[in-house]
């Protein structure tokens, strides 16, 4: 942390460095010389990136190249070799793919120095390093093969080309484990440490310049920019001055020092870092020198344990928390002085012995012998207490329940974490999630007899029920469709979570879980139609997590699930309207997280959802101009996901939302929407589309076939009612629904898009002039409501559905003037009306009875006896202001009751 002297300095550092850079170069020596010595040299530090010197040589020569642009430089000649196309662009040039042509043929990585430091001695010192990178001899370095100049005089060389993934891509797209991302970094370990012994240090370590191939190999690129060091000082390079990636540099880059291998190995402990935590080690702010040199030489890398994903934390405290912090000590003199150093020190954790860095701790010295040595330490241990033998044998009785108590325990661990990410994502993982949930089950249950007060155990547990219920009913991703199995397995959870917050050593970890589970509660409450229990759950959520914030400031880990549960709360149908401001502070949250760790794919899909929470609530305010941008920020996250995980289910679920999202913004609502139906349109096409190919991938998956038959149904509403196609979706859609529907009696979800899909028929007959085809759909979506709230009757969204099919209904039989079956339904209806005004909690709910009361009214008229309708019109005025006098309404509600007061002509 940075104290406030340096934070003064700093600041008068910024100051005067701007100052400096506005006075003209004749007066510029002069401020400089008014300042002391100190100052003085820090600044012309910092002013030698903005001064002539070489850099200026660059900008002069570089003003007189004529740079052309990526399309005419496919099929140039440089040299002996013919482009074929670009391959990627960097700080100091572009990468082509090209072709040598001639008496053999070869495909290499051609890289033009199009924005390389253009000087008198420049092409003279390329060719001097040229001659010593090509003896560059390892399996693990991408070889220089050749270079030269163009005929507008551009450096070039000529590379090995690599075929491969960036390695941190490599590791986060097949998960692969911890142990194997050690044994890659290792390989590159070996092969810096093989260009530090010939005298060449990189410099310019980072994901990007390690691929690796098909095989699995390593390979390091651009050695074409390293630096030679001095033979009479070892480990100096000559010159400090380099291109550099501010987020992957080191503090002496930074300050202009000497260049060492101990920069590279400040490098790789940031690598080893984002390989151990998927995360950036350090976020360069480059909006000033100071602030630059502030970020990058005096802000600490974080504990790995503390960054990574929580289910890897406990395996990197300890040893490499100290080895990647060695490695990125500030000072180089105090990090490891050698590459080889850092890999023995990897090495000797994954073989279980004591690393350098803690060695000197006895208790250390011991647990890891006893780690690595246990069966002939054991061994000896029986030949010593023989004599002890009954004391021996209930010791060994124990350890070995112990021992069993822990593999049962692994395997749970495996099973509930491992093996279900692994195949979450896959298509047709129905029978295999089936699997998991009964072996994950049978060991958890079997734990919980041992959990007692361990935290650390009932926070697995709690964990591992969690995630078992998500396996089961999760609507946010494809499940096995079990909603109420999961839901018990969630409060199971929360059981486990809750005893484990109230011991006072609890790791964080369990308000984390805790948060989840109550988010995961909350999901489940809100599809029950139980929104008030939904509202009550994010709270506890937010609660759970703002307690640790106060613990642990800018904690990554804390501020995501504090966006997780602001886009949950975006979508809370609870009291009070769902807030645009909720979703505005998700997106503030996960955009800078975002911009510091872009390969993150689980944070990818994260800031997703956050565009998409805050879209909605935009447009739900009725400011559709708003919400479409995040929405298209949405599809675009998405897009980019799919890219590369092209397999994945959630991330195809997540692309397919975006695009209905797109589409409701264009289209969806009349009166809110943008009002370009052809817009909509392509959106919810394209919606479909994903749909059908997670359909066509699994079939068997129950929340899949339901999310194909609601693409239908948002389809085929779009579709201009004179559209055969309108009527084809919708029906398809419902067929679909009916068919789910029957094979799970109590999914009221169903049922209520059933209506839904009715209601749409309706209407689209109804434009159609096809009166009694629009009864029918009408007469349908009242039946399906009425048999689904006769099994769940505090189902508020399902008794709000059935009202309303109830009130399009009696408008249409009353206006044909059948006033026995409208008064039937009024009475039919009634009961349903003053259900919901006890069970709607939300600022809306209490005027079910007056708005019911006007919906009589209103059939009356249709059935022409004005009498009758004054009647009940006088009634719903009174019952309006019986409800305002007894309580102050909510604004939403005011605004109701007066627009109800308006049309009897009683408002006040």
């Amino acid at each position: 942390m940075m104290d406030a002297s340096n934070e003064s300095r700093l600041r008068r550092l910024d100051a005067l460095f701007d100052q400096a850079l506005s006075l003209p170069p004749e007066r510029r020596q002069e401020f400089l010389s008014s300042l002391d010595e100190a100052v003085r040299e820090s600044l012309e530090r910092l002013l030698s990136f903005d001064g002539p010197s070489v850099l200026g040589e660059a900008i002069a020569g570089l003003a007189q190249i004529p740079l052309p642009e990526t399309e005419p430089w496919h099929g140039q000649q440089v040299g002996p070799y013919r482009i074929t196309r670009e391959i990627g662009r960097g700080g100091m040039g572009t990468v082509f793919a090209a072709v040598r042509d001639g008496e053999f043929s070869q495909t290499v990585a051609l890289k033009v120095a199009t924005r390389a430091p253009y000087s008198h001695d420049f092409d003279e010192r390329f060719r001097e390093e040229r001659q010593i990178l090509a003896r560059l001899e390892h399996p693990n370095i991408a070889r220089l093969l050749d270079g030269g100049s163009t005929n507008e005089g551009l450096p070039y060389f000529a590379m090995e080309l690599v075929s491969g993934e960036a390695i941190h891509n490599y590791c986060l797209n097949r998960a692969l484990p911890l142990r194997e991302r050690i044994e890659l970094f290792l390989k590159v370990c070996d092969a810096v440490q093989y260009a530090h012994e010939n005298l060449v240090v990189h410099r310019d370590l980072k994901p990007a310049n390690i691929l690796v191939d098909p095989s699995g190999q390593p390979k390091l690129l651009d050695f074409g920019i390293a630096k030679m060091m001095d033979p009479l000082l070892p480990g100096v390079t000559v010159t400090s001055l380099l291109p550099m990636t501010p987020d992957y540099s080191s503090p002496e880059q930074i300050q202009g020092r000497p260049i060492t291998t101990r920069t590279d190995v400040y490098l790789l402990g940031l690598l080893l870092f984002e390989l151990l935590c998927d995360s950036r080690a350090q976020t360069a702010d480059t909006t000033s020198p100071a602030a630059l040199e502030r970020t990058v030489c005096e802000r600490d890398v974080p504990v790995p344990s503390t960054a990574a994903p929580v289910s890897r934390r406990g395996a990197l405290r300890g040893d490499l928390d100290s080895i990647v912090g060695t490695a990125t000590r500030k000072p180089p003199e105090q990090r490891y002085a050698s590459v080889k150093e850092l890999a023995e020190d990897l090495r000797r954790h994954l073989d279980s012995r004591p690393i350098s860095v803690r060695r000197n701790h006895r208790a250390y010295r011991l647990g890891r012998f006893l780690r690595r040595q246990w069966l002939p330490v054991t061994a000896a241990a029986l030949v010593l207490l023989t004599g002890f033998a009954g004391g021996l044998s209930a010791w060994m009785q124990a350890r070995r329940a112990e021992r069993r108590f822990n593999q049962v325990r692994g395997i749970a661990r495996t099973l509930m974490f491992d093996v279900e990410n692994a195949i979450a994502e896959l298509p047709s993982s129905v029978p295999a999630q089936k699997l998991v949930v009964e072996s994950a089950l049978t060991y958890l249950n079997g734990l919980a007899q041992e959990a007692g007060n361990d935290p650390q155990l009932l926070l697995e547990l709690g964990a591992g029920y969690r995630r078992i219920g998500r396996i089961q009913g999760s609507y946010l991703a494809p499940s096995l469709g079990q909603a109420e199995l999961a839901n018990a397995n969630f409060r199971l959870a929360l059981s486990y979570l809750e005893r484990a917050a109230q011991v006072p050593t609890s790791p964080l970890e369990v308000s984390m879980e805790l948060a989840e589970t109550h988010l995961s509660l909350s999901n489940a409450a809100q599809r029950s139609g139980h929104s008030l229990e939904a509202t009550q759950h994010l709270h506890a959520a937010l609660s759970a997590v703002q307690s640790e914030e106060r613990r642990f400031p800018n904690h990554r880990e804390l501020s995501r699930e504090l966006a997780r549960i602001y886009v949950e709360m975006c979508q809370d149908t609870g009291p009070g309207q769902p807030n645009p401001e909720f979703g505005r502070k998700a997106v503030d949250i996960l955009e800078p997280l975002y911009r510091q760790a872009p390969s993150d794919r689980e944070l990818q899909g994260q800031l997703a959802n956050a565009y998409s929470a805050y879209g909605s609530t935009l447009l739900n305010a009725r400011r559709a101009g708003e919400a479409l941008p995040q929405y298209e920020k949405y599809v675009a996250l998405g897009k980019a996901v799919i890219a590369g995980q092209p397999n994945s289910m959630s991330n195809r679920r997540n692309l397919m939302l975006a695009y209905a999202k797109v589409g409701d913004a264009w289209w969806g609502f009349p009166g809110i929407s943008l009002g370009d139906r052809a817009k909509g349109l392509e959106n919810f096409r394209l919606m479909l589309a994903q749909a059908a190919w997670m359909l066509e991938a699994d079939p068997r998956s129950r929340s899949v076939a339901t999310d194909y038959a609601m693409a239908l149904m948002r389809l085929g509403s779009a579709l201009p009612p004179q559209d055969d196609e309108a009527i084809r979706r919708l029906r398809e859609s419902f067929l679909r629904m009916e068919t789910l529907a029957g094979a799970e009696k109590n999914n009221q979800i169903l049922r209520r898009s059933q209506m839904d899909v009715c209601l749409r028929l309706a209407g689209v007959y109804t434009s159609r002039k096809q009166p009694d085809s629009a009864t029918k759909e009408l007469r349908r979506a009242v039946e399906i409501g009425e048999r689904a709230t006769a099994a769940d009757p505090k189902h508020v969204n399902l008794q709000t559905w059935l009202i309303r099919a109830y009130s399009a209904l009696g408008r249409d039989i009353a206006a044909r003037h059948n006033r026995a079956e409208a008064e039937g339904l009024i009475a039919r209806c009634r009961p349903h009306s003053l259900l919901l005004g006890e069970f709607d909690k939300s600022p809306t709910g209490p005027a079910w009875r007056p708005r019911f009361q006007t919906w009589v009214a209103d059939i009356y008229k249709l059935l022409g006896d004005a009498a009758r309708a004054r009647v009940e019109q006088k009634e719903a005025v009174n019952q309006w202001r019986t409800l305002a006098a007894n309580r102050k309404l909510p604004a939403p509600l005011a605004a109701e009751m007066q627009k109800a007061l308006a049309a009897t002509g009683a408002a006040r």
